[in-house]
This record gives structure tokens, sequence and C-alpha cells, in this order.
């Protein structure tokens, strides 16, 4: 049985066993080797792959005033930054004032494969989910479910799941529902690579030995994230924080013939915010009990110890006199004006499940040592200056 996210407790049996075939769909066919498609007594060892939450691509193709309004950009329609380019496995809103000043960021990992089987099968629970994150009493169903009658009685989850999608996550476009596309709400991630299929591929691609010999000492080593994703079999994006990560952490346990799994409960986790790089307008430090952590659970609820936060929103208590987040700086001195300036202070992660060395026999033979290109090649950048100039024209 796959756990839910966060170490959640929502599913009834029926969300339970589909949530457990959405799981197992998510894995290729014939996954290599060195990869299960759950954890057993073969991984016992749980290993953490981290990175920061900043969307790294984006800031190394321009120039940093840009990209952190082009990650921001809101339309009519929603939070189009946020679809295009808001791709680390977390995704934020902004709540901004009358005059444009930040007083709340909002940001989320969920995997919208997990919100669909509870739209599915629990829409009761789903309704009053939505309108908890929202900080309503409650939410109109149509503009969760469309025209579809999620609670009346002919209703099926077959016809509450398509409704769902077509109304909160858009099918790599902007969802239709101000409650997912950041202008009253956000719920889960939107953006086409942040998914649960897209991590579990990311991870079966790269769990195979990868040797290169050292281009300095000559001894075989295993291949480096970016070079793994430049020798062209990884479902990667380089120049990511995420993707060069964990392409190199599973390619290392391959070349160390182990057997590995990704954990159980799956997810993109928030561990932790550098709350003290921010101050306050007197420097003093902007305190950790200004994050509120959720969807998920901390040291003390975890049953080994792991952090499996999903959701992080940022906002001064109101008894602070009238501050907001927008009066802050960080501890160079520059105000908070952008959402990336907040998603750069958290580092996420994700848990694998490893076993011991040796256990699966690895060909050793070297490949040849690819040349990663700069993250400001201008062929690296072509979306992203694409993205850029779409919304020069808005």
């Amino acid at each position: 049985m796959a756990q839910e996210p966060g170490g959640l407790k929502q599913f009834g049996p029926d969300a339970q066993e589909a949530w457990d075939k959405a799981v197992a769909g998510a894995f290729p066919a014939s996954p290599s080797d060195h990869l299960l498609t759950q954890p057993d007594e073969q991984t016992p060892d749980t290993a953490a792959v981290d990175w920061p939450a900043k969307p790294v691509r984006v800031f190394d193709c321009l120039p940093d005033a840009d990209a952190a309004r082009l990650l921001d950009w809101r339309s009519a329609a929603g939070d189009l930054g946020r679809l295009a380019l808001q791709e680390e496995y977390l995704e934020w809103r902004v709540v901004r004032d009358d005059s444009g000043r930040i007083e709340r960021v909002e940001m989320t990992t969920e995997f919208p494969e997990y919100w669909e089987v509870l739209a599915a099968w629990q829409p009761e629970d789903t309704l009053a989910l939505v309108a908890e994150l929202a900080g309503a009493d409650s939410v109109p169903a149509e503009e969760i479910y469309g025209d579809h009658d999620p609670l009346s009685s002919g209703s099926t989850p077959k016809a509450r799941l398509g409704a769902f999608r077509a109304r909160m996550t858009g099918r790599r476009g902007i969802p239709a529902s101000s409650y997912n596309n950041g202008r009253d709400a956000i719920c889960f991630m939107i953006q086409g690579a942040n998914t649960l299929p897209a991590l579990v591929q990311l991870v079966a691609a790269a769990a195979s030995p990868l040797f290169v010999e050292d281009e300095h000492s000559g001894e075989l080593r295993p291949m480096s994230g970016s070079e793994a994703i430049a020798d062209g079999n990884q479902a990667a994006v380089p120049c990511r924080n995420s993707d060069p990560t964990v392409v190199e952490k599973i390619v290392a346990a391959a070349c160390a013939g182990r057997k590995l799994a990704l954990d159980d409960p799956i997810g993109i986790y928030i561990q932790s915010v550098q709350h003290q790089r921010l101050r306050q307008p007197d420097q003093s430090e902007v305190p950790v009990e200004w994050f509120e952590f959720g969807r998920g659970v901390g040291v003390e609820d975890s049953p080994d110890g792991r952090i499996r936060y999903q959701r992080l929103v940022f906002e001064v208590p109101a008894e602070e006199n009238g501050l907001a987040v927008g009066d802050l700086v960080d501890v160079d001195g520059r105000k908070i004006e952008h959402g990336s300036q907040v998603a750069d202070l958290v580092q996420l992660a994700a848990f694998a499940r490893v076993g011991a060395e040796g256990v699966v026999e690895v060909d050793r033979s070297p490949r040849p040592l690819p040349k990663p290109p700069p993250c400001d090649d201008p062929g690296l950048c072509d979306e992203i200056v694409r993205v850029w100039r779409d919304l020069q024209e808005e």
C-alpha cells in the first residue's frame, strides 16, 4: 500500500486503492535491475536528496530583476510565470496589497495526482480542503468541478475526475479555477515538470551505472548529474537545482551496485527555511514562527524523524502593527519584492531508500566523457527568453 504524501491520512479505502494504482502506474513497465517500484527489505536505508527551491535556470538566462518579475508574472487568467517556469518542484503565489506590496507568499510541493484521487473519490473532503487553503468558510462547487455536481446521486468518480481536471489542473495550461490559478488560492502544482510521473521517470532513467574516466586522474568514476544529462539518456533538464542533483545521486547508487527505491510516502518535501537571511526594518531577524509549515509532518510527528511538509505560508502576524512581507529586506539590504526571494530561502528534499553496495552486478565499461554546455548557453536559454519576450509584449 502506497502511503499518502506527507504522512497525511485523508484517504478512505476507495481513494487509497486509486492512489496505489496511480503510484504503481507512474513506473515504467520494465524498470532497471537497480530500481524497485516499492521499498522493501532490500532497501533498508533512507537517503535524502536535497536542493534549493529557487528556479535557478531562469536566473542563469536573464538578469536577476527580469527573472524575478517573470516568475511572478500574473495575467488576468492567473499565474503564468508559475505555469511556465516555477520548475524546481515548488510553486508559489504572491498576495499583494493595493500598492503592490507583498502581504503573503504561499508555497506548495503537492502533486496534482494526489489531489485528483481525492477529488474523484472524496468530493466533500476536497471542497473543505480547498476552502481551508483559501482561508474561506466554503467554496462554490462549480469553481472546483465546473458544471458537474460532485455531490449528486448520479455523480461518479470518473465524472468527478474529469470535471476536476478541467477546472483545477489545466492539464499544462493555466487552471480555470481561481482556487488553483493563484488569484484566490494555490492548492497543488501545475507546472508540467512538477508531477508524480515526472519524478518517477527522472529516477527511473537515472537508475543505471554510468562510468567515465576522470580527465585528471584517469580513474573510473560515476558521471556527475550534469554529465549524465549531457550524455543524452535522462528524463531530466540541465541547469536546474533539482534534476542534476537527483540524477547524480541515483547514478552514483547504481554505480555502487545498490538496489534503490523512492521512499514511501513518495513526495517532494519542504525541509527548512533560512529565516535568518531576512531582516525587519529595525534589522532584527525575522522569526521562523512567521513561516507556517503544513500539509505534512515535522520531526515530532514523523515515524522516522524525517520532515515531510508540503506547504509553506509566509506572512507577518497581524499584531506587528501593519508590517508586511514587502517591508522586509534580505541580509544585503534588498527589499522583498518577489516570490523568488522567499523561494530562495527554502530547501527541498526527496527521499530514496537504498541497499548495500555490490548487490547488483555492474558493467564498469567507461563511456565517452560528456561536456555539458554552460547554463547561460543561448541554446539552453531560448525557451526562457521567449517567455520573457511574451511578457514584454503583454
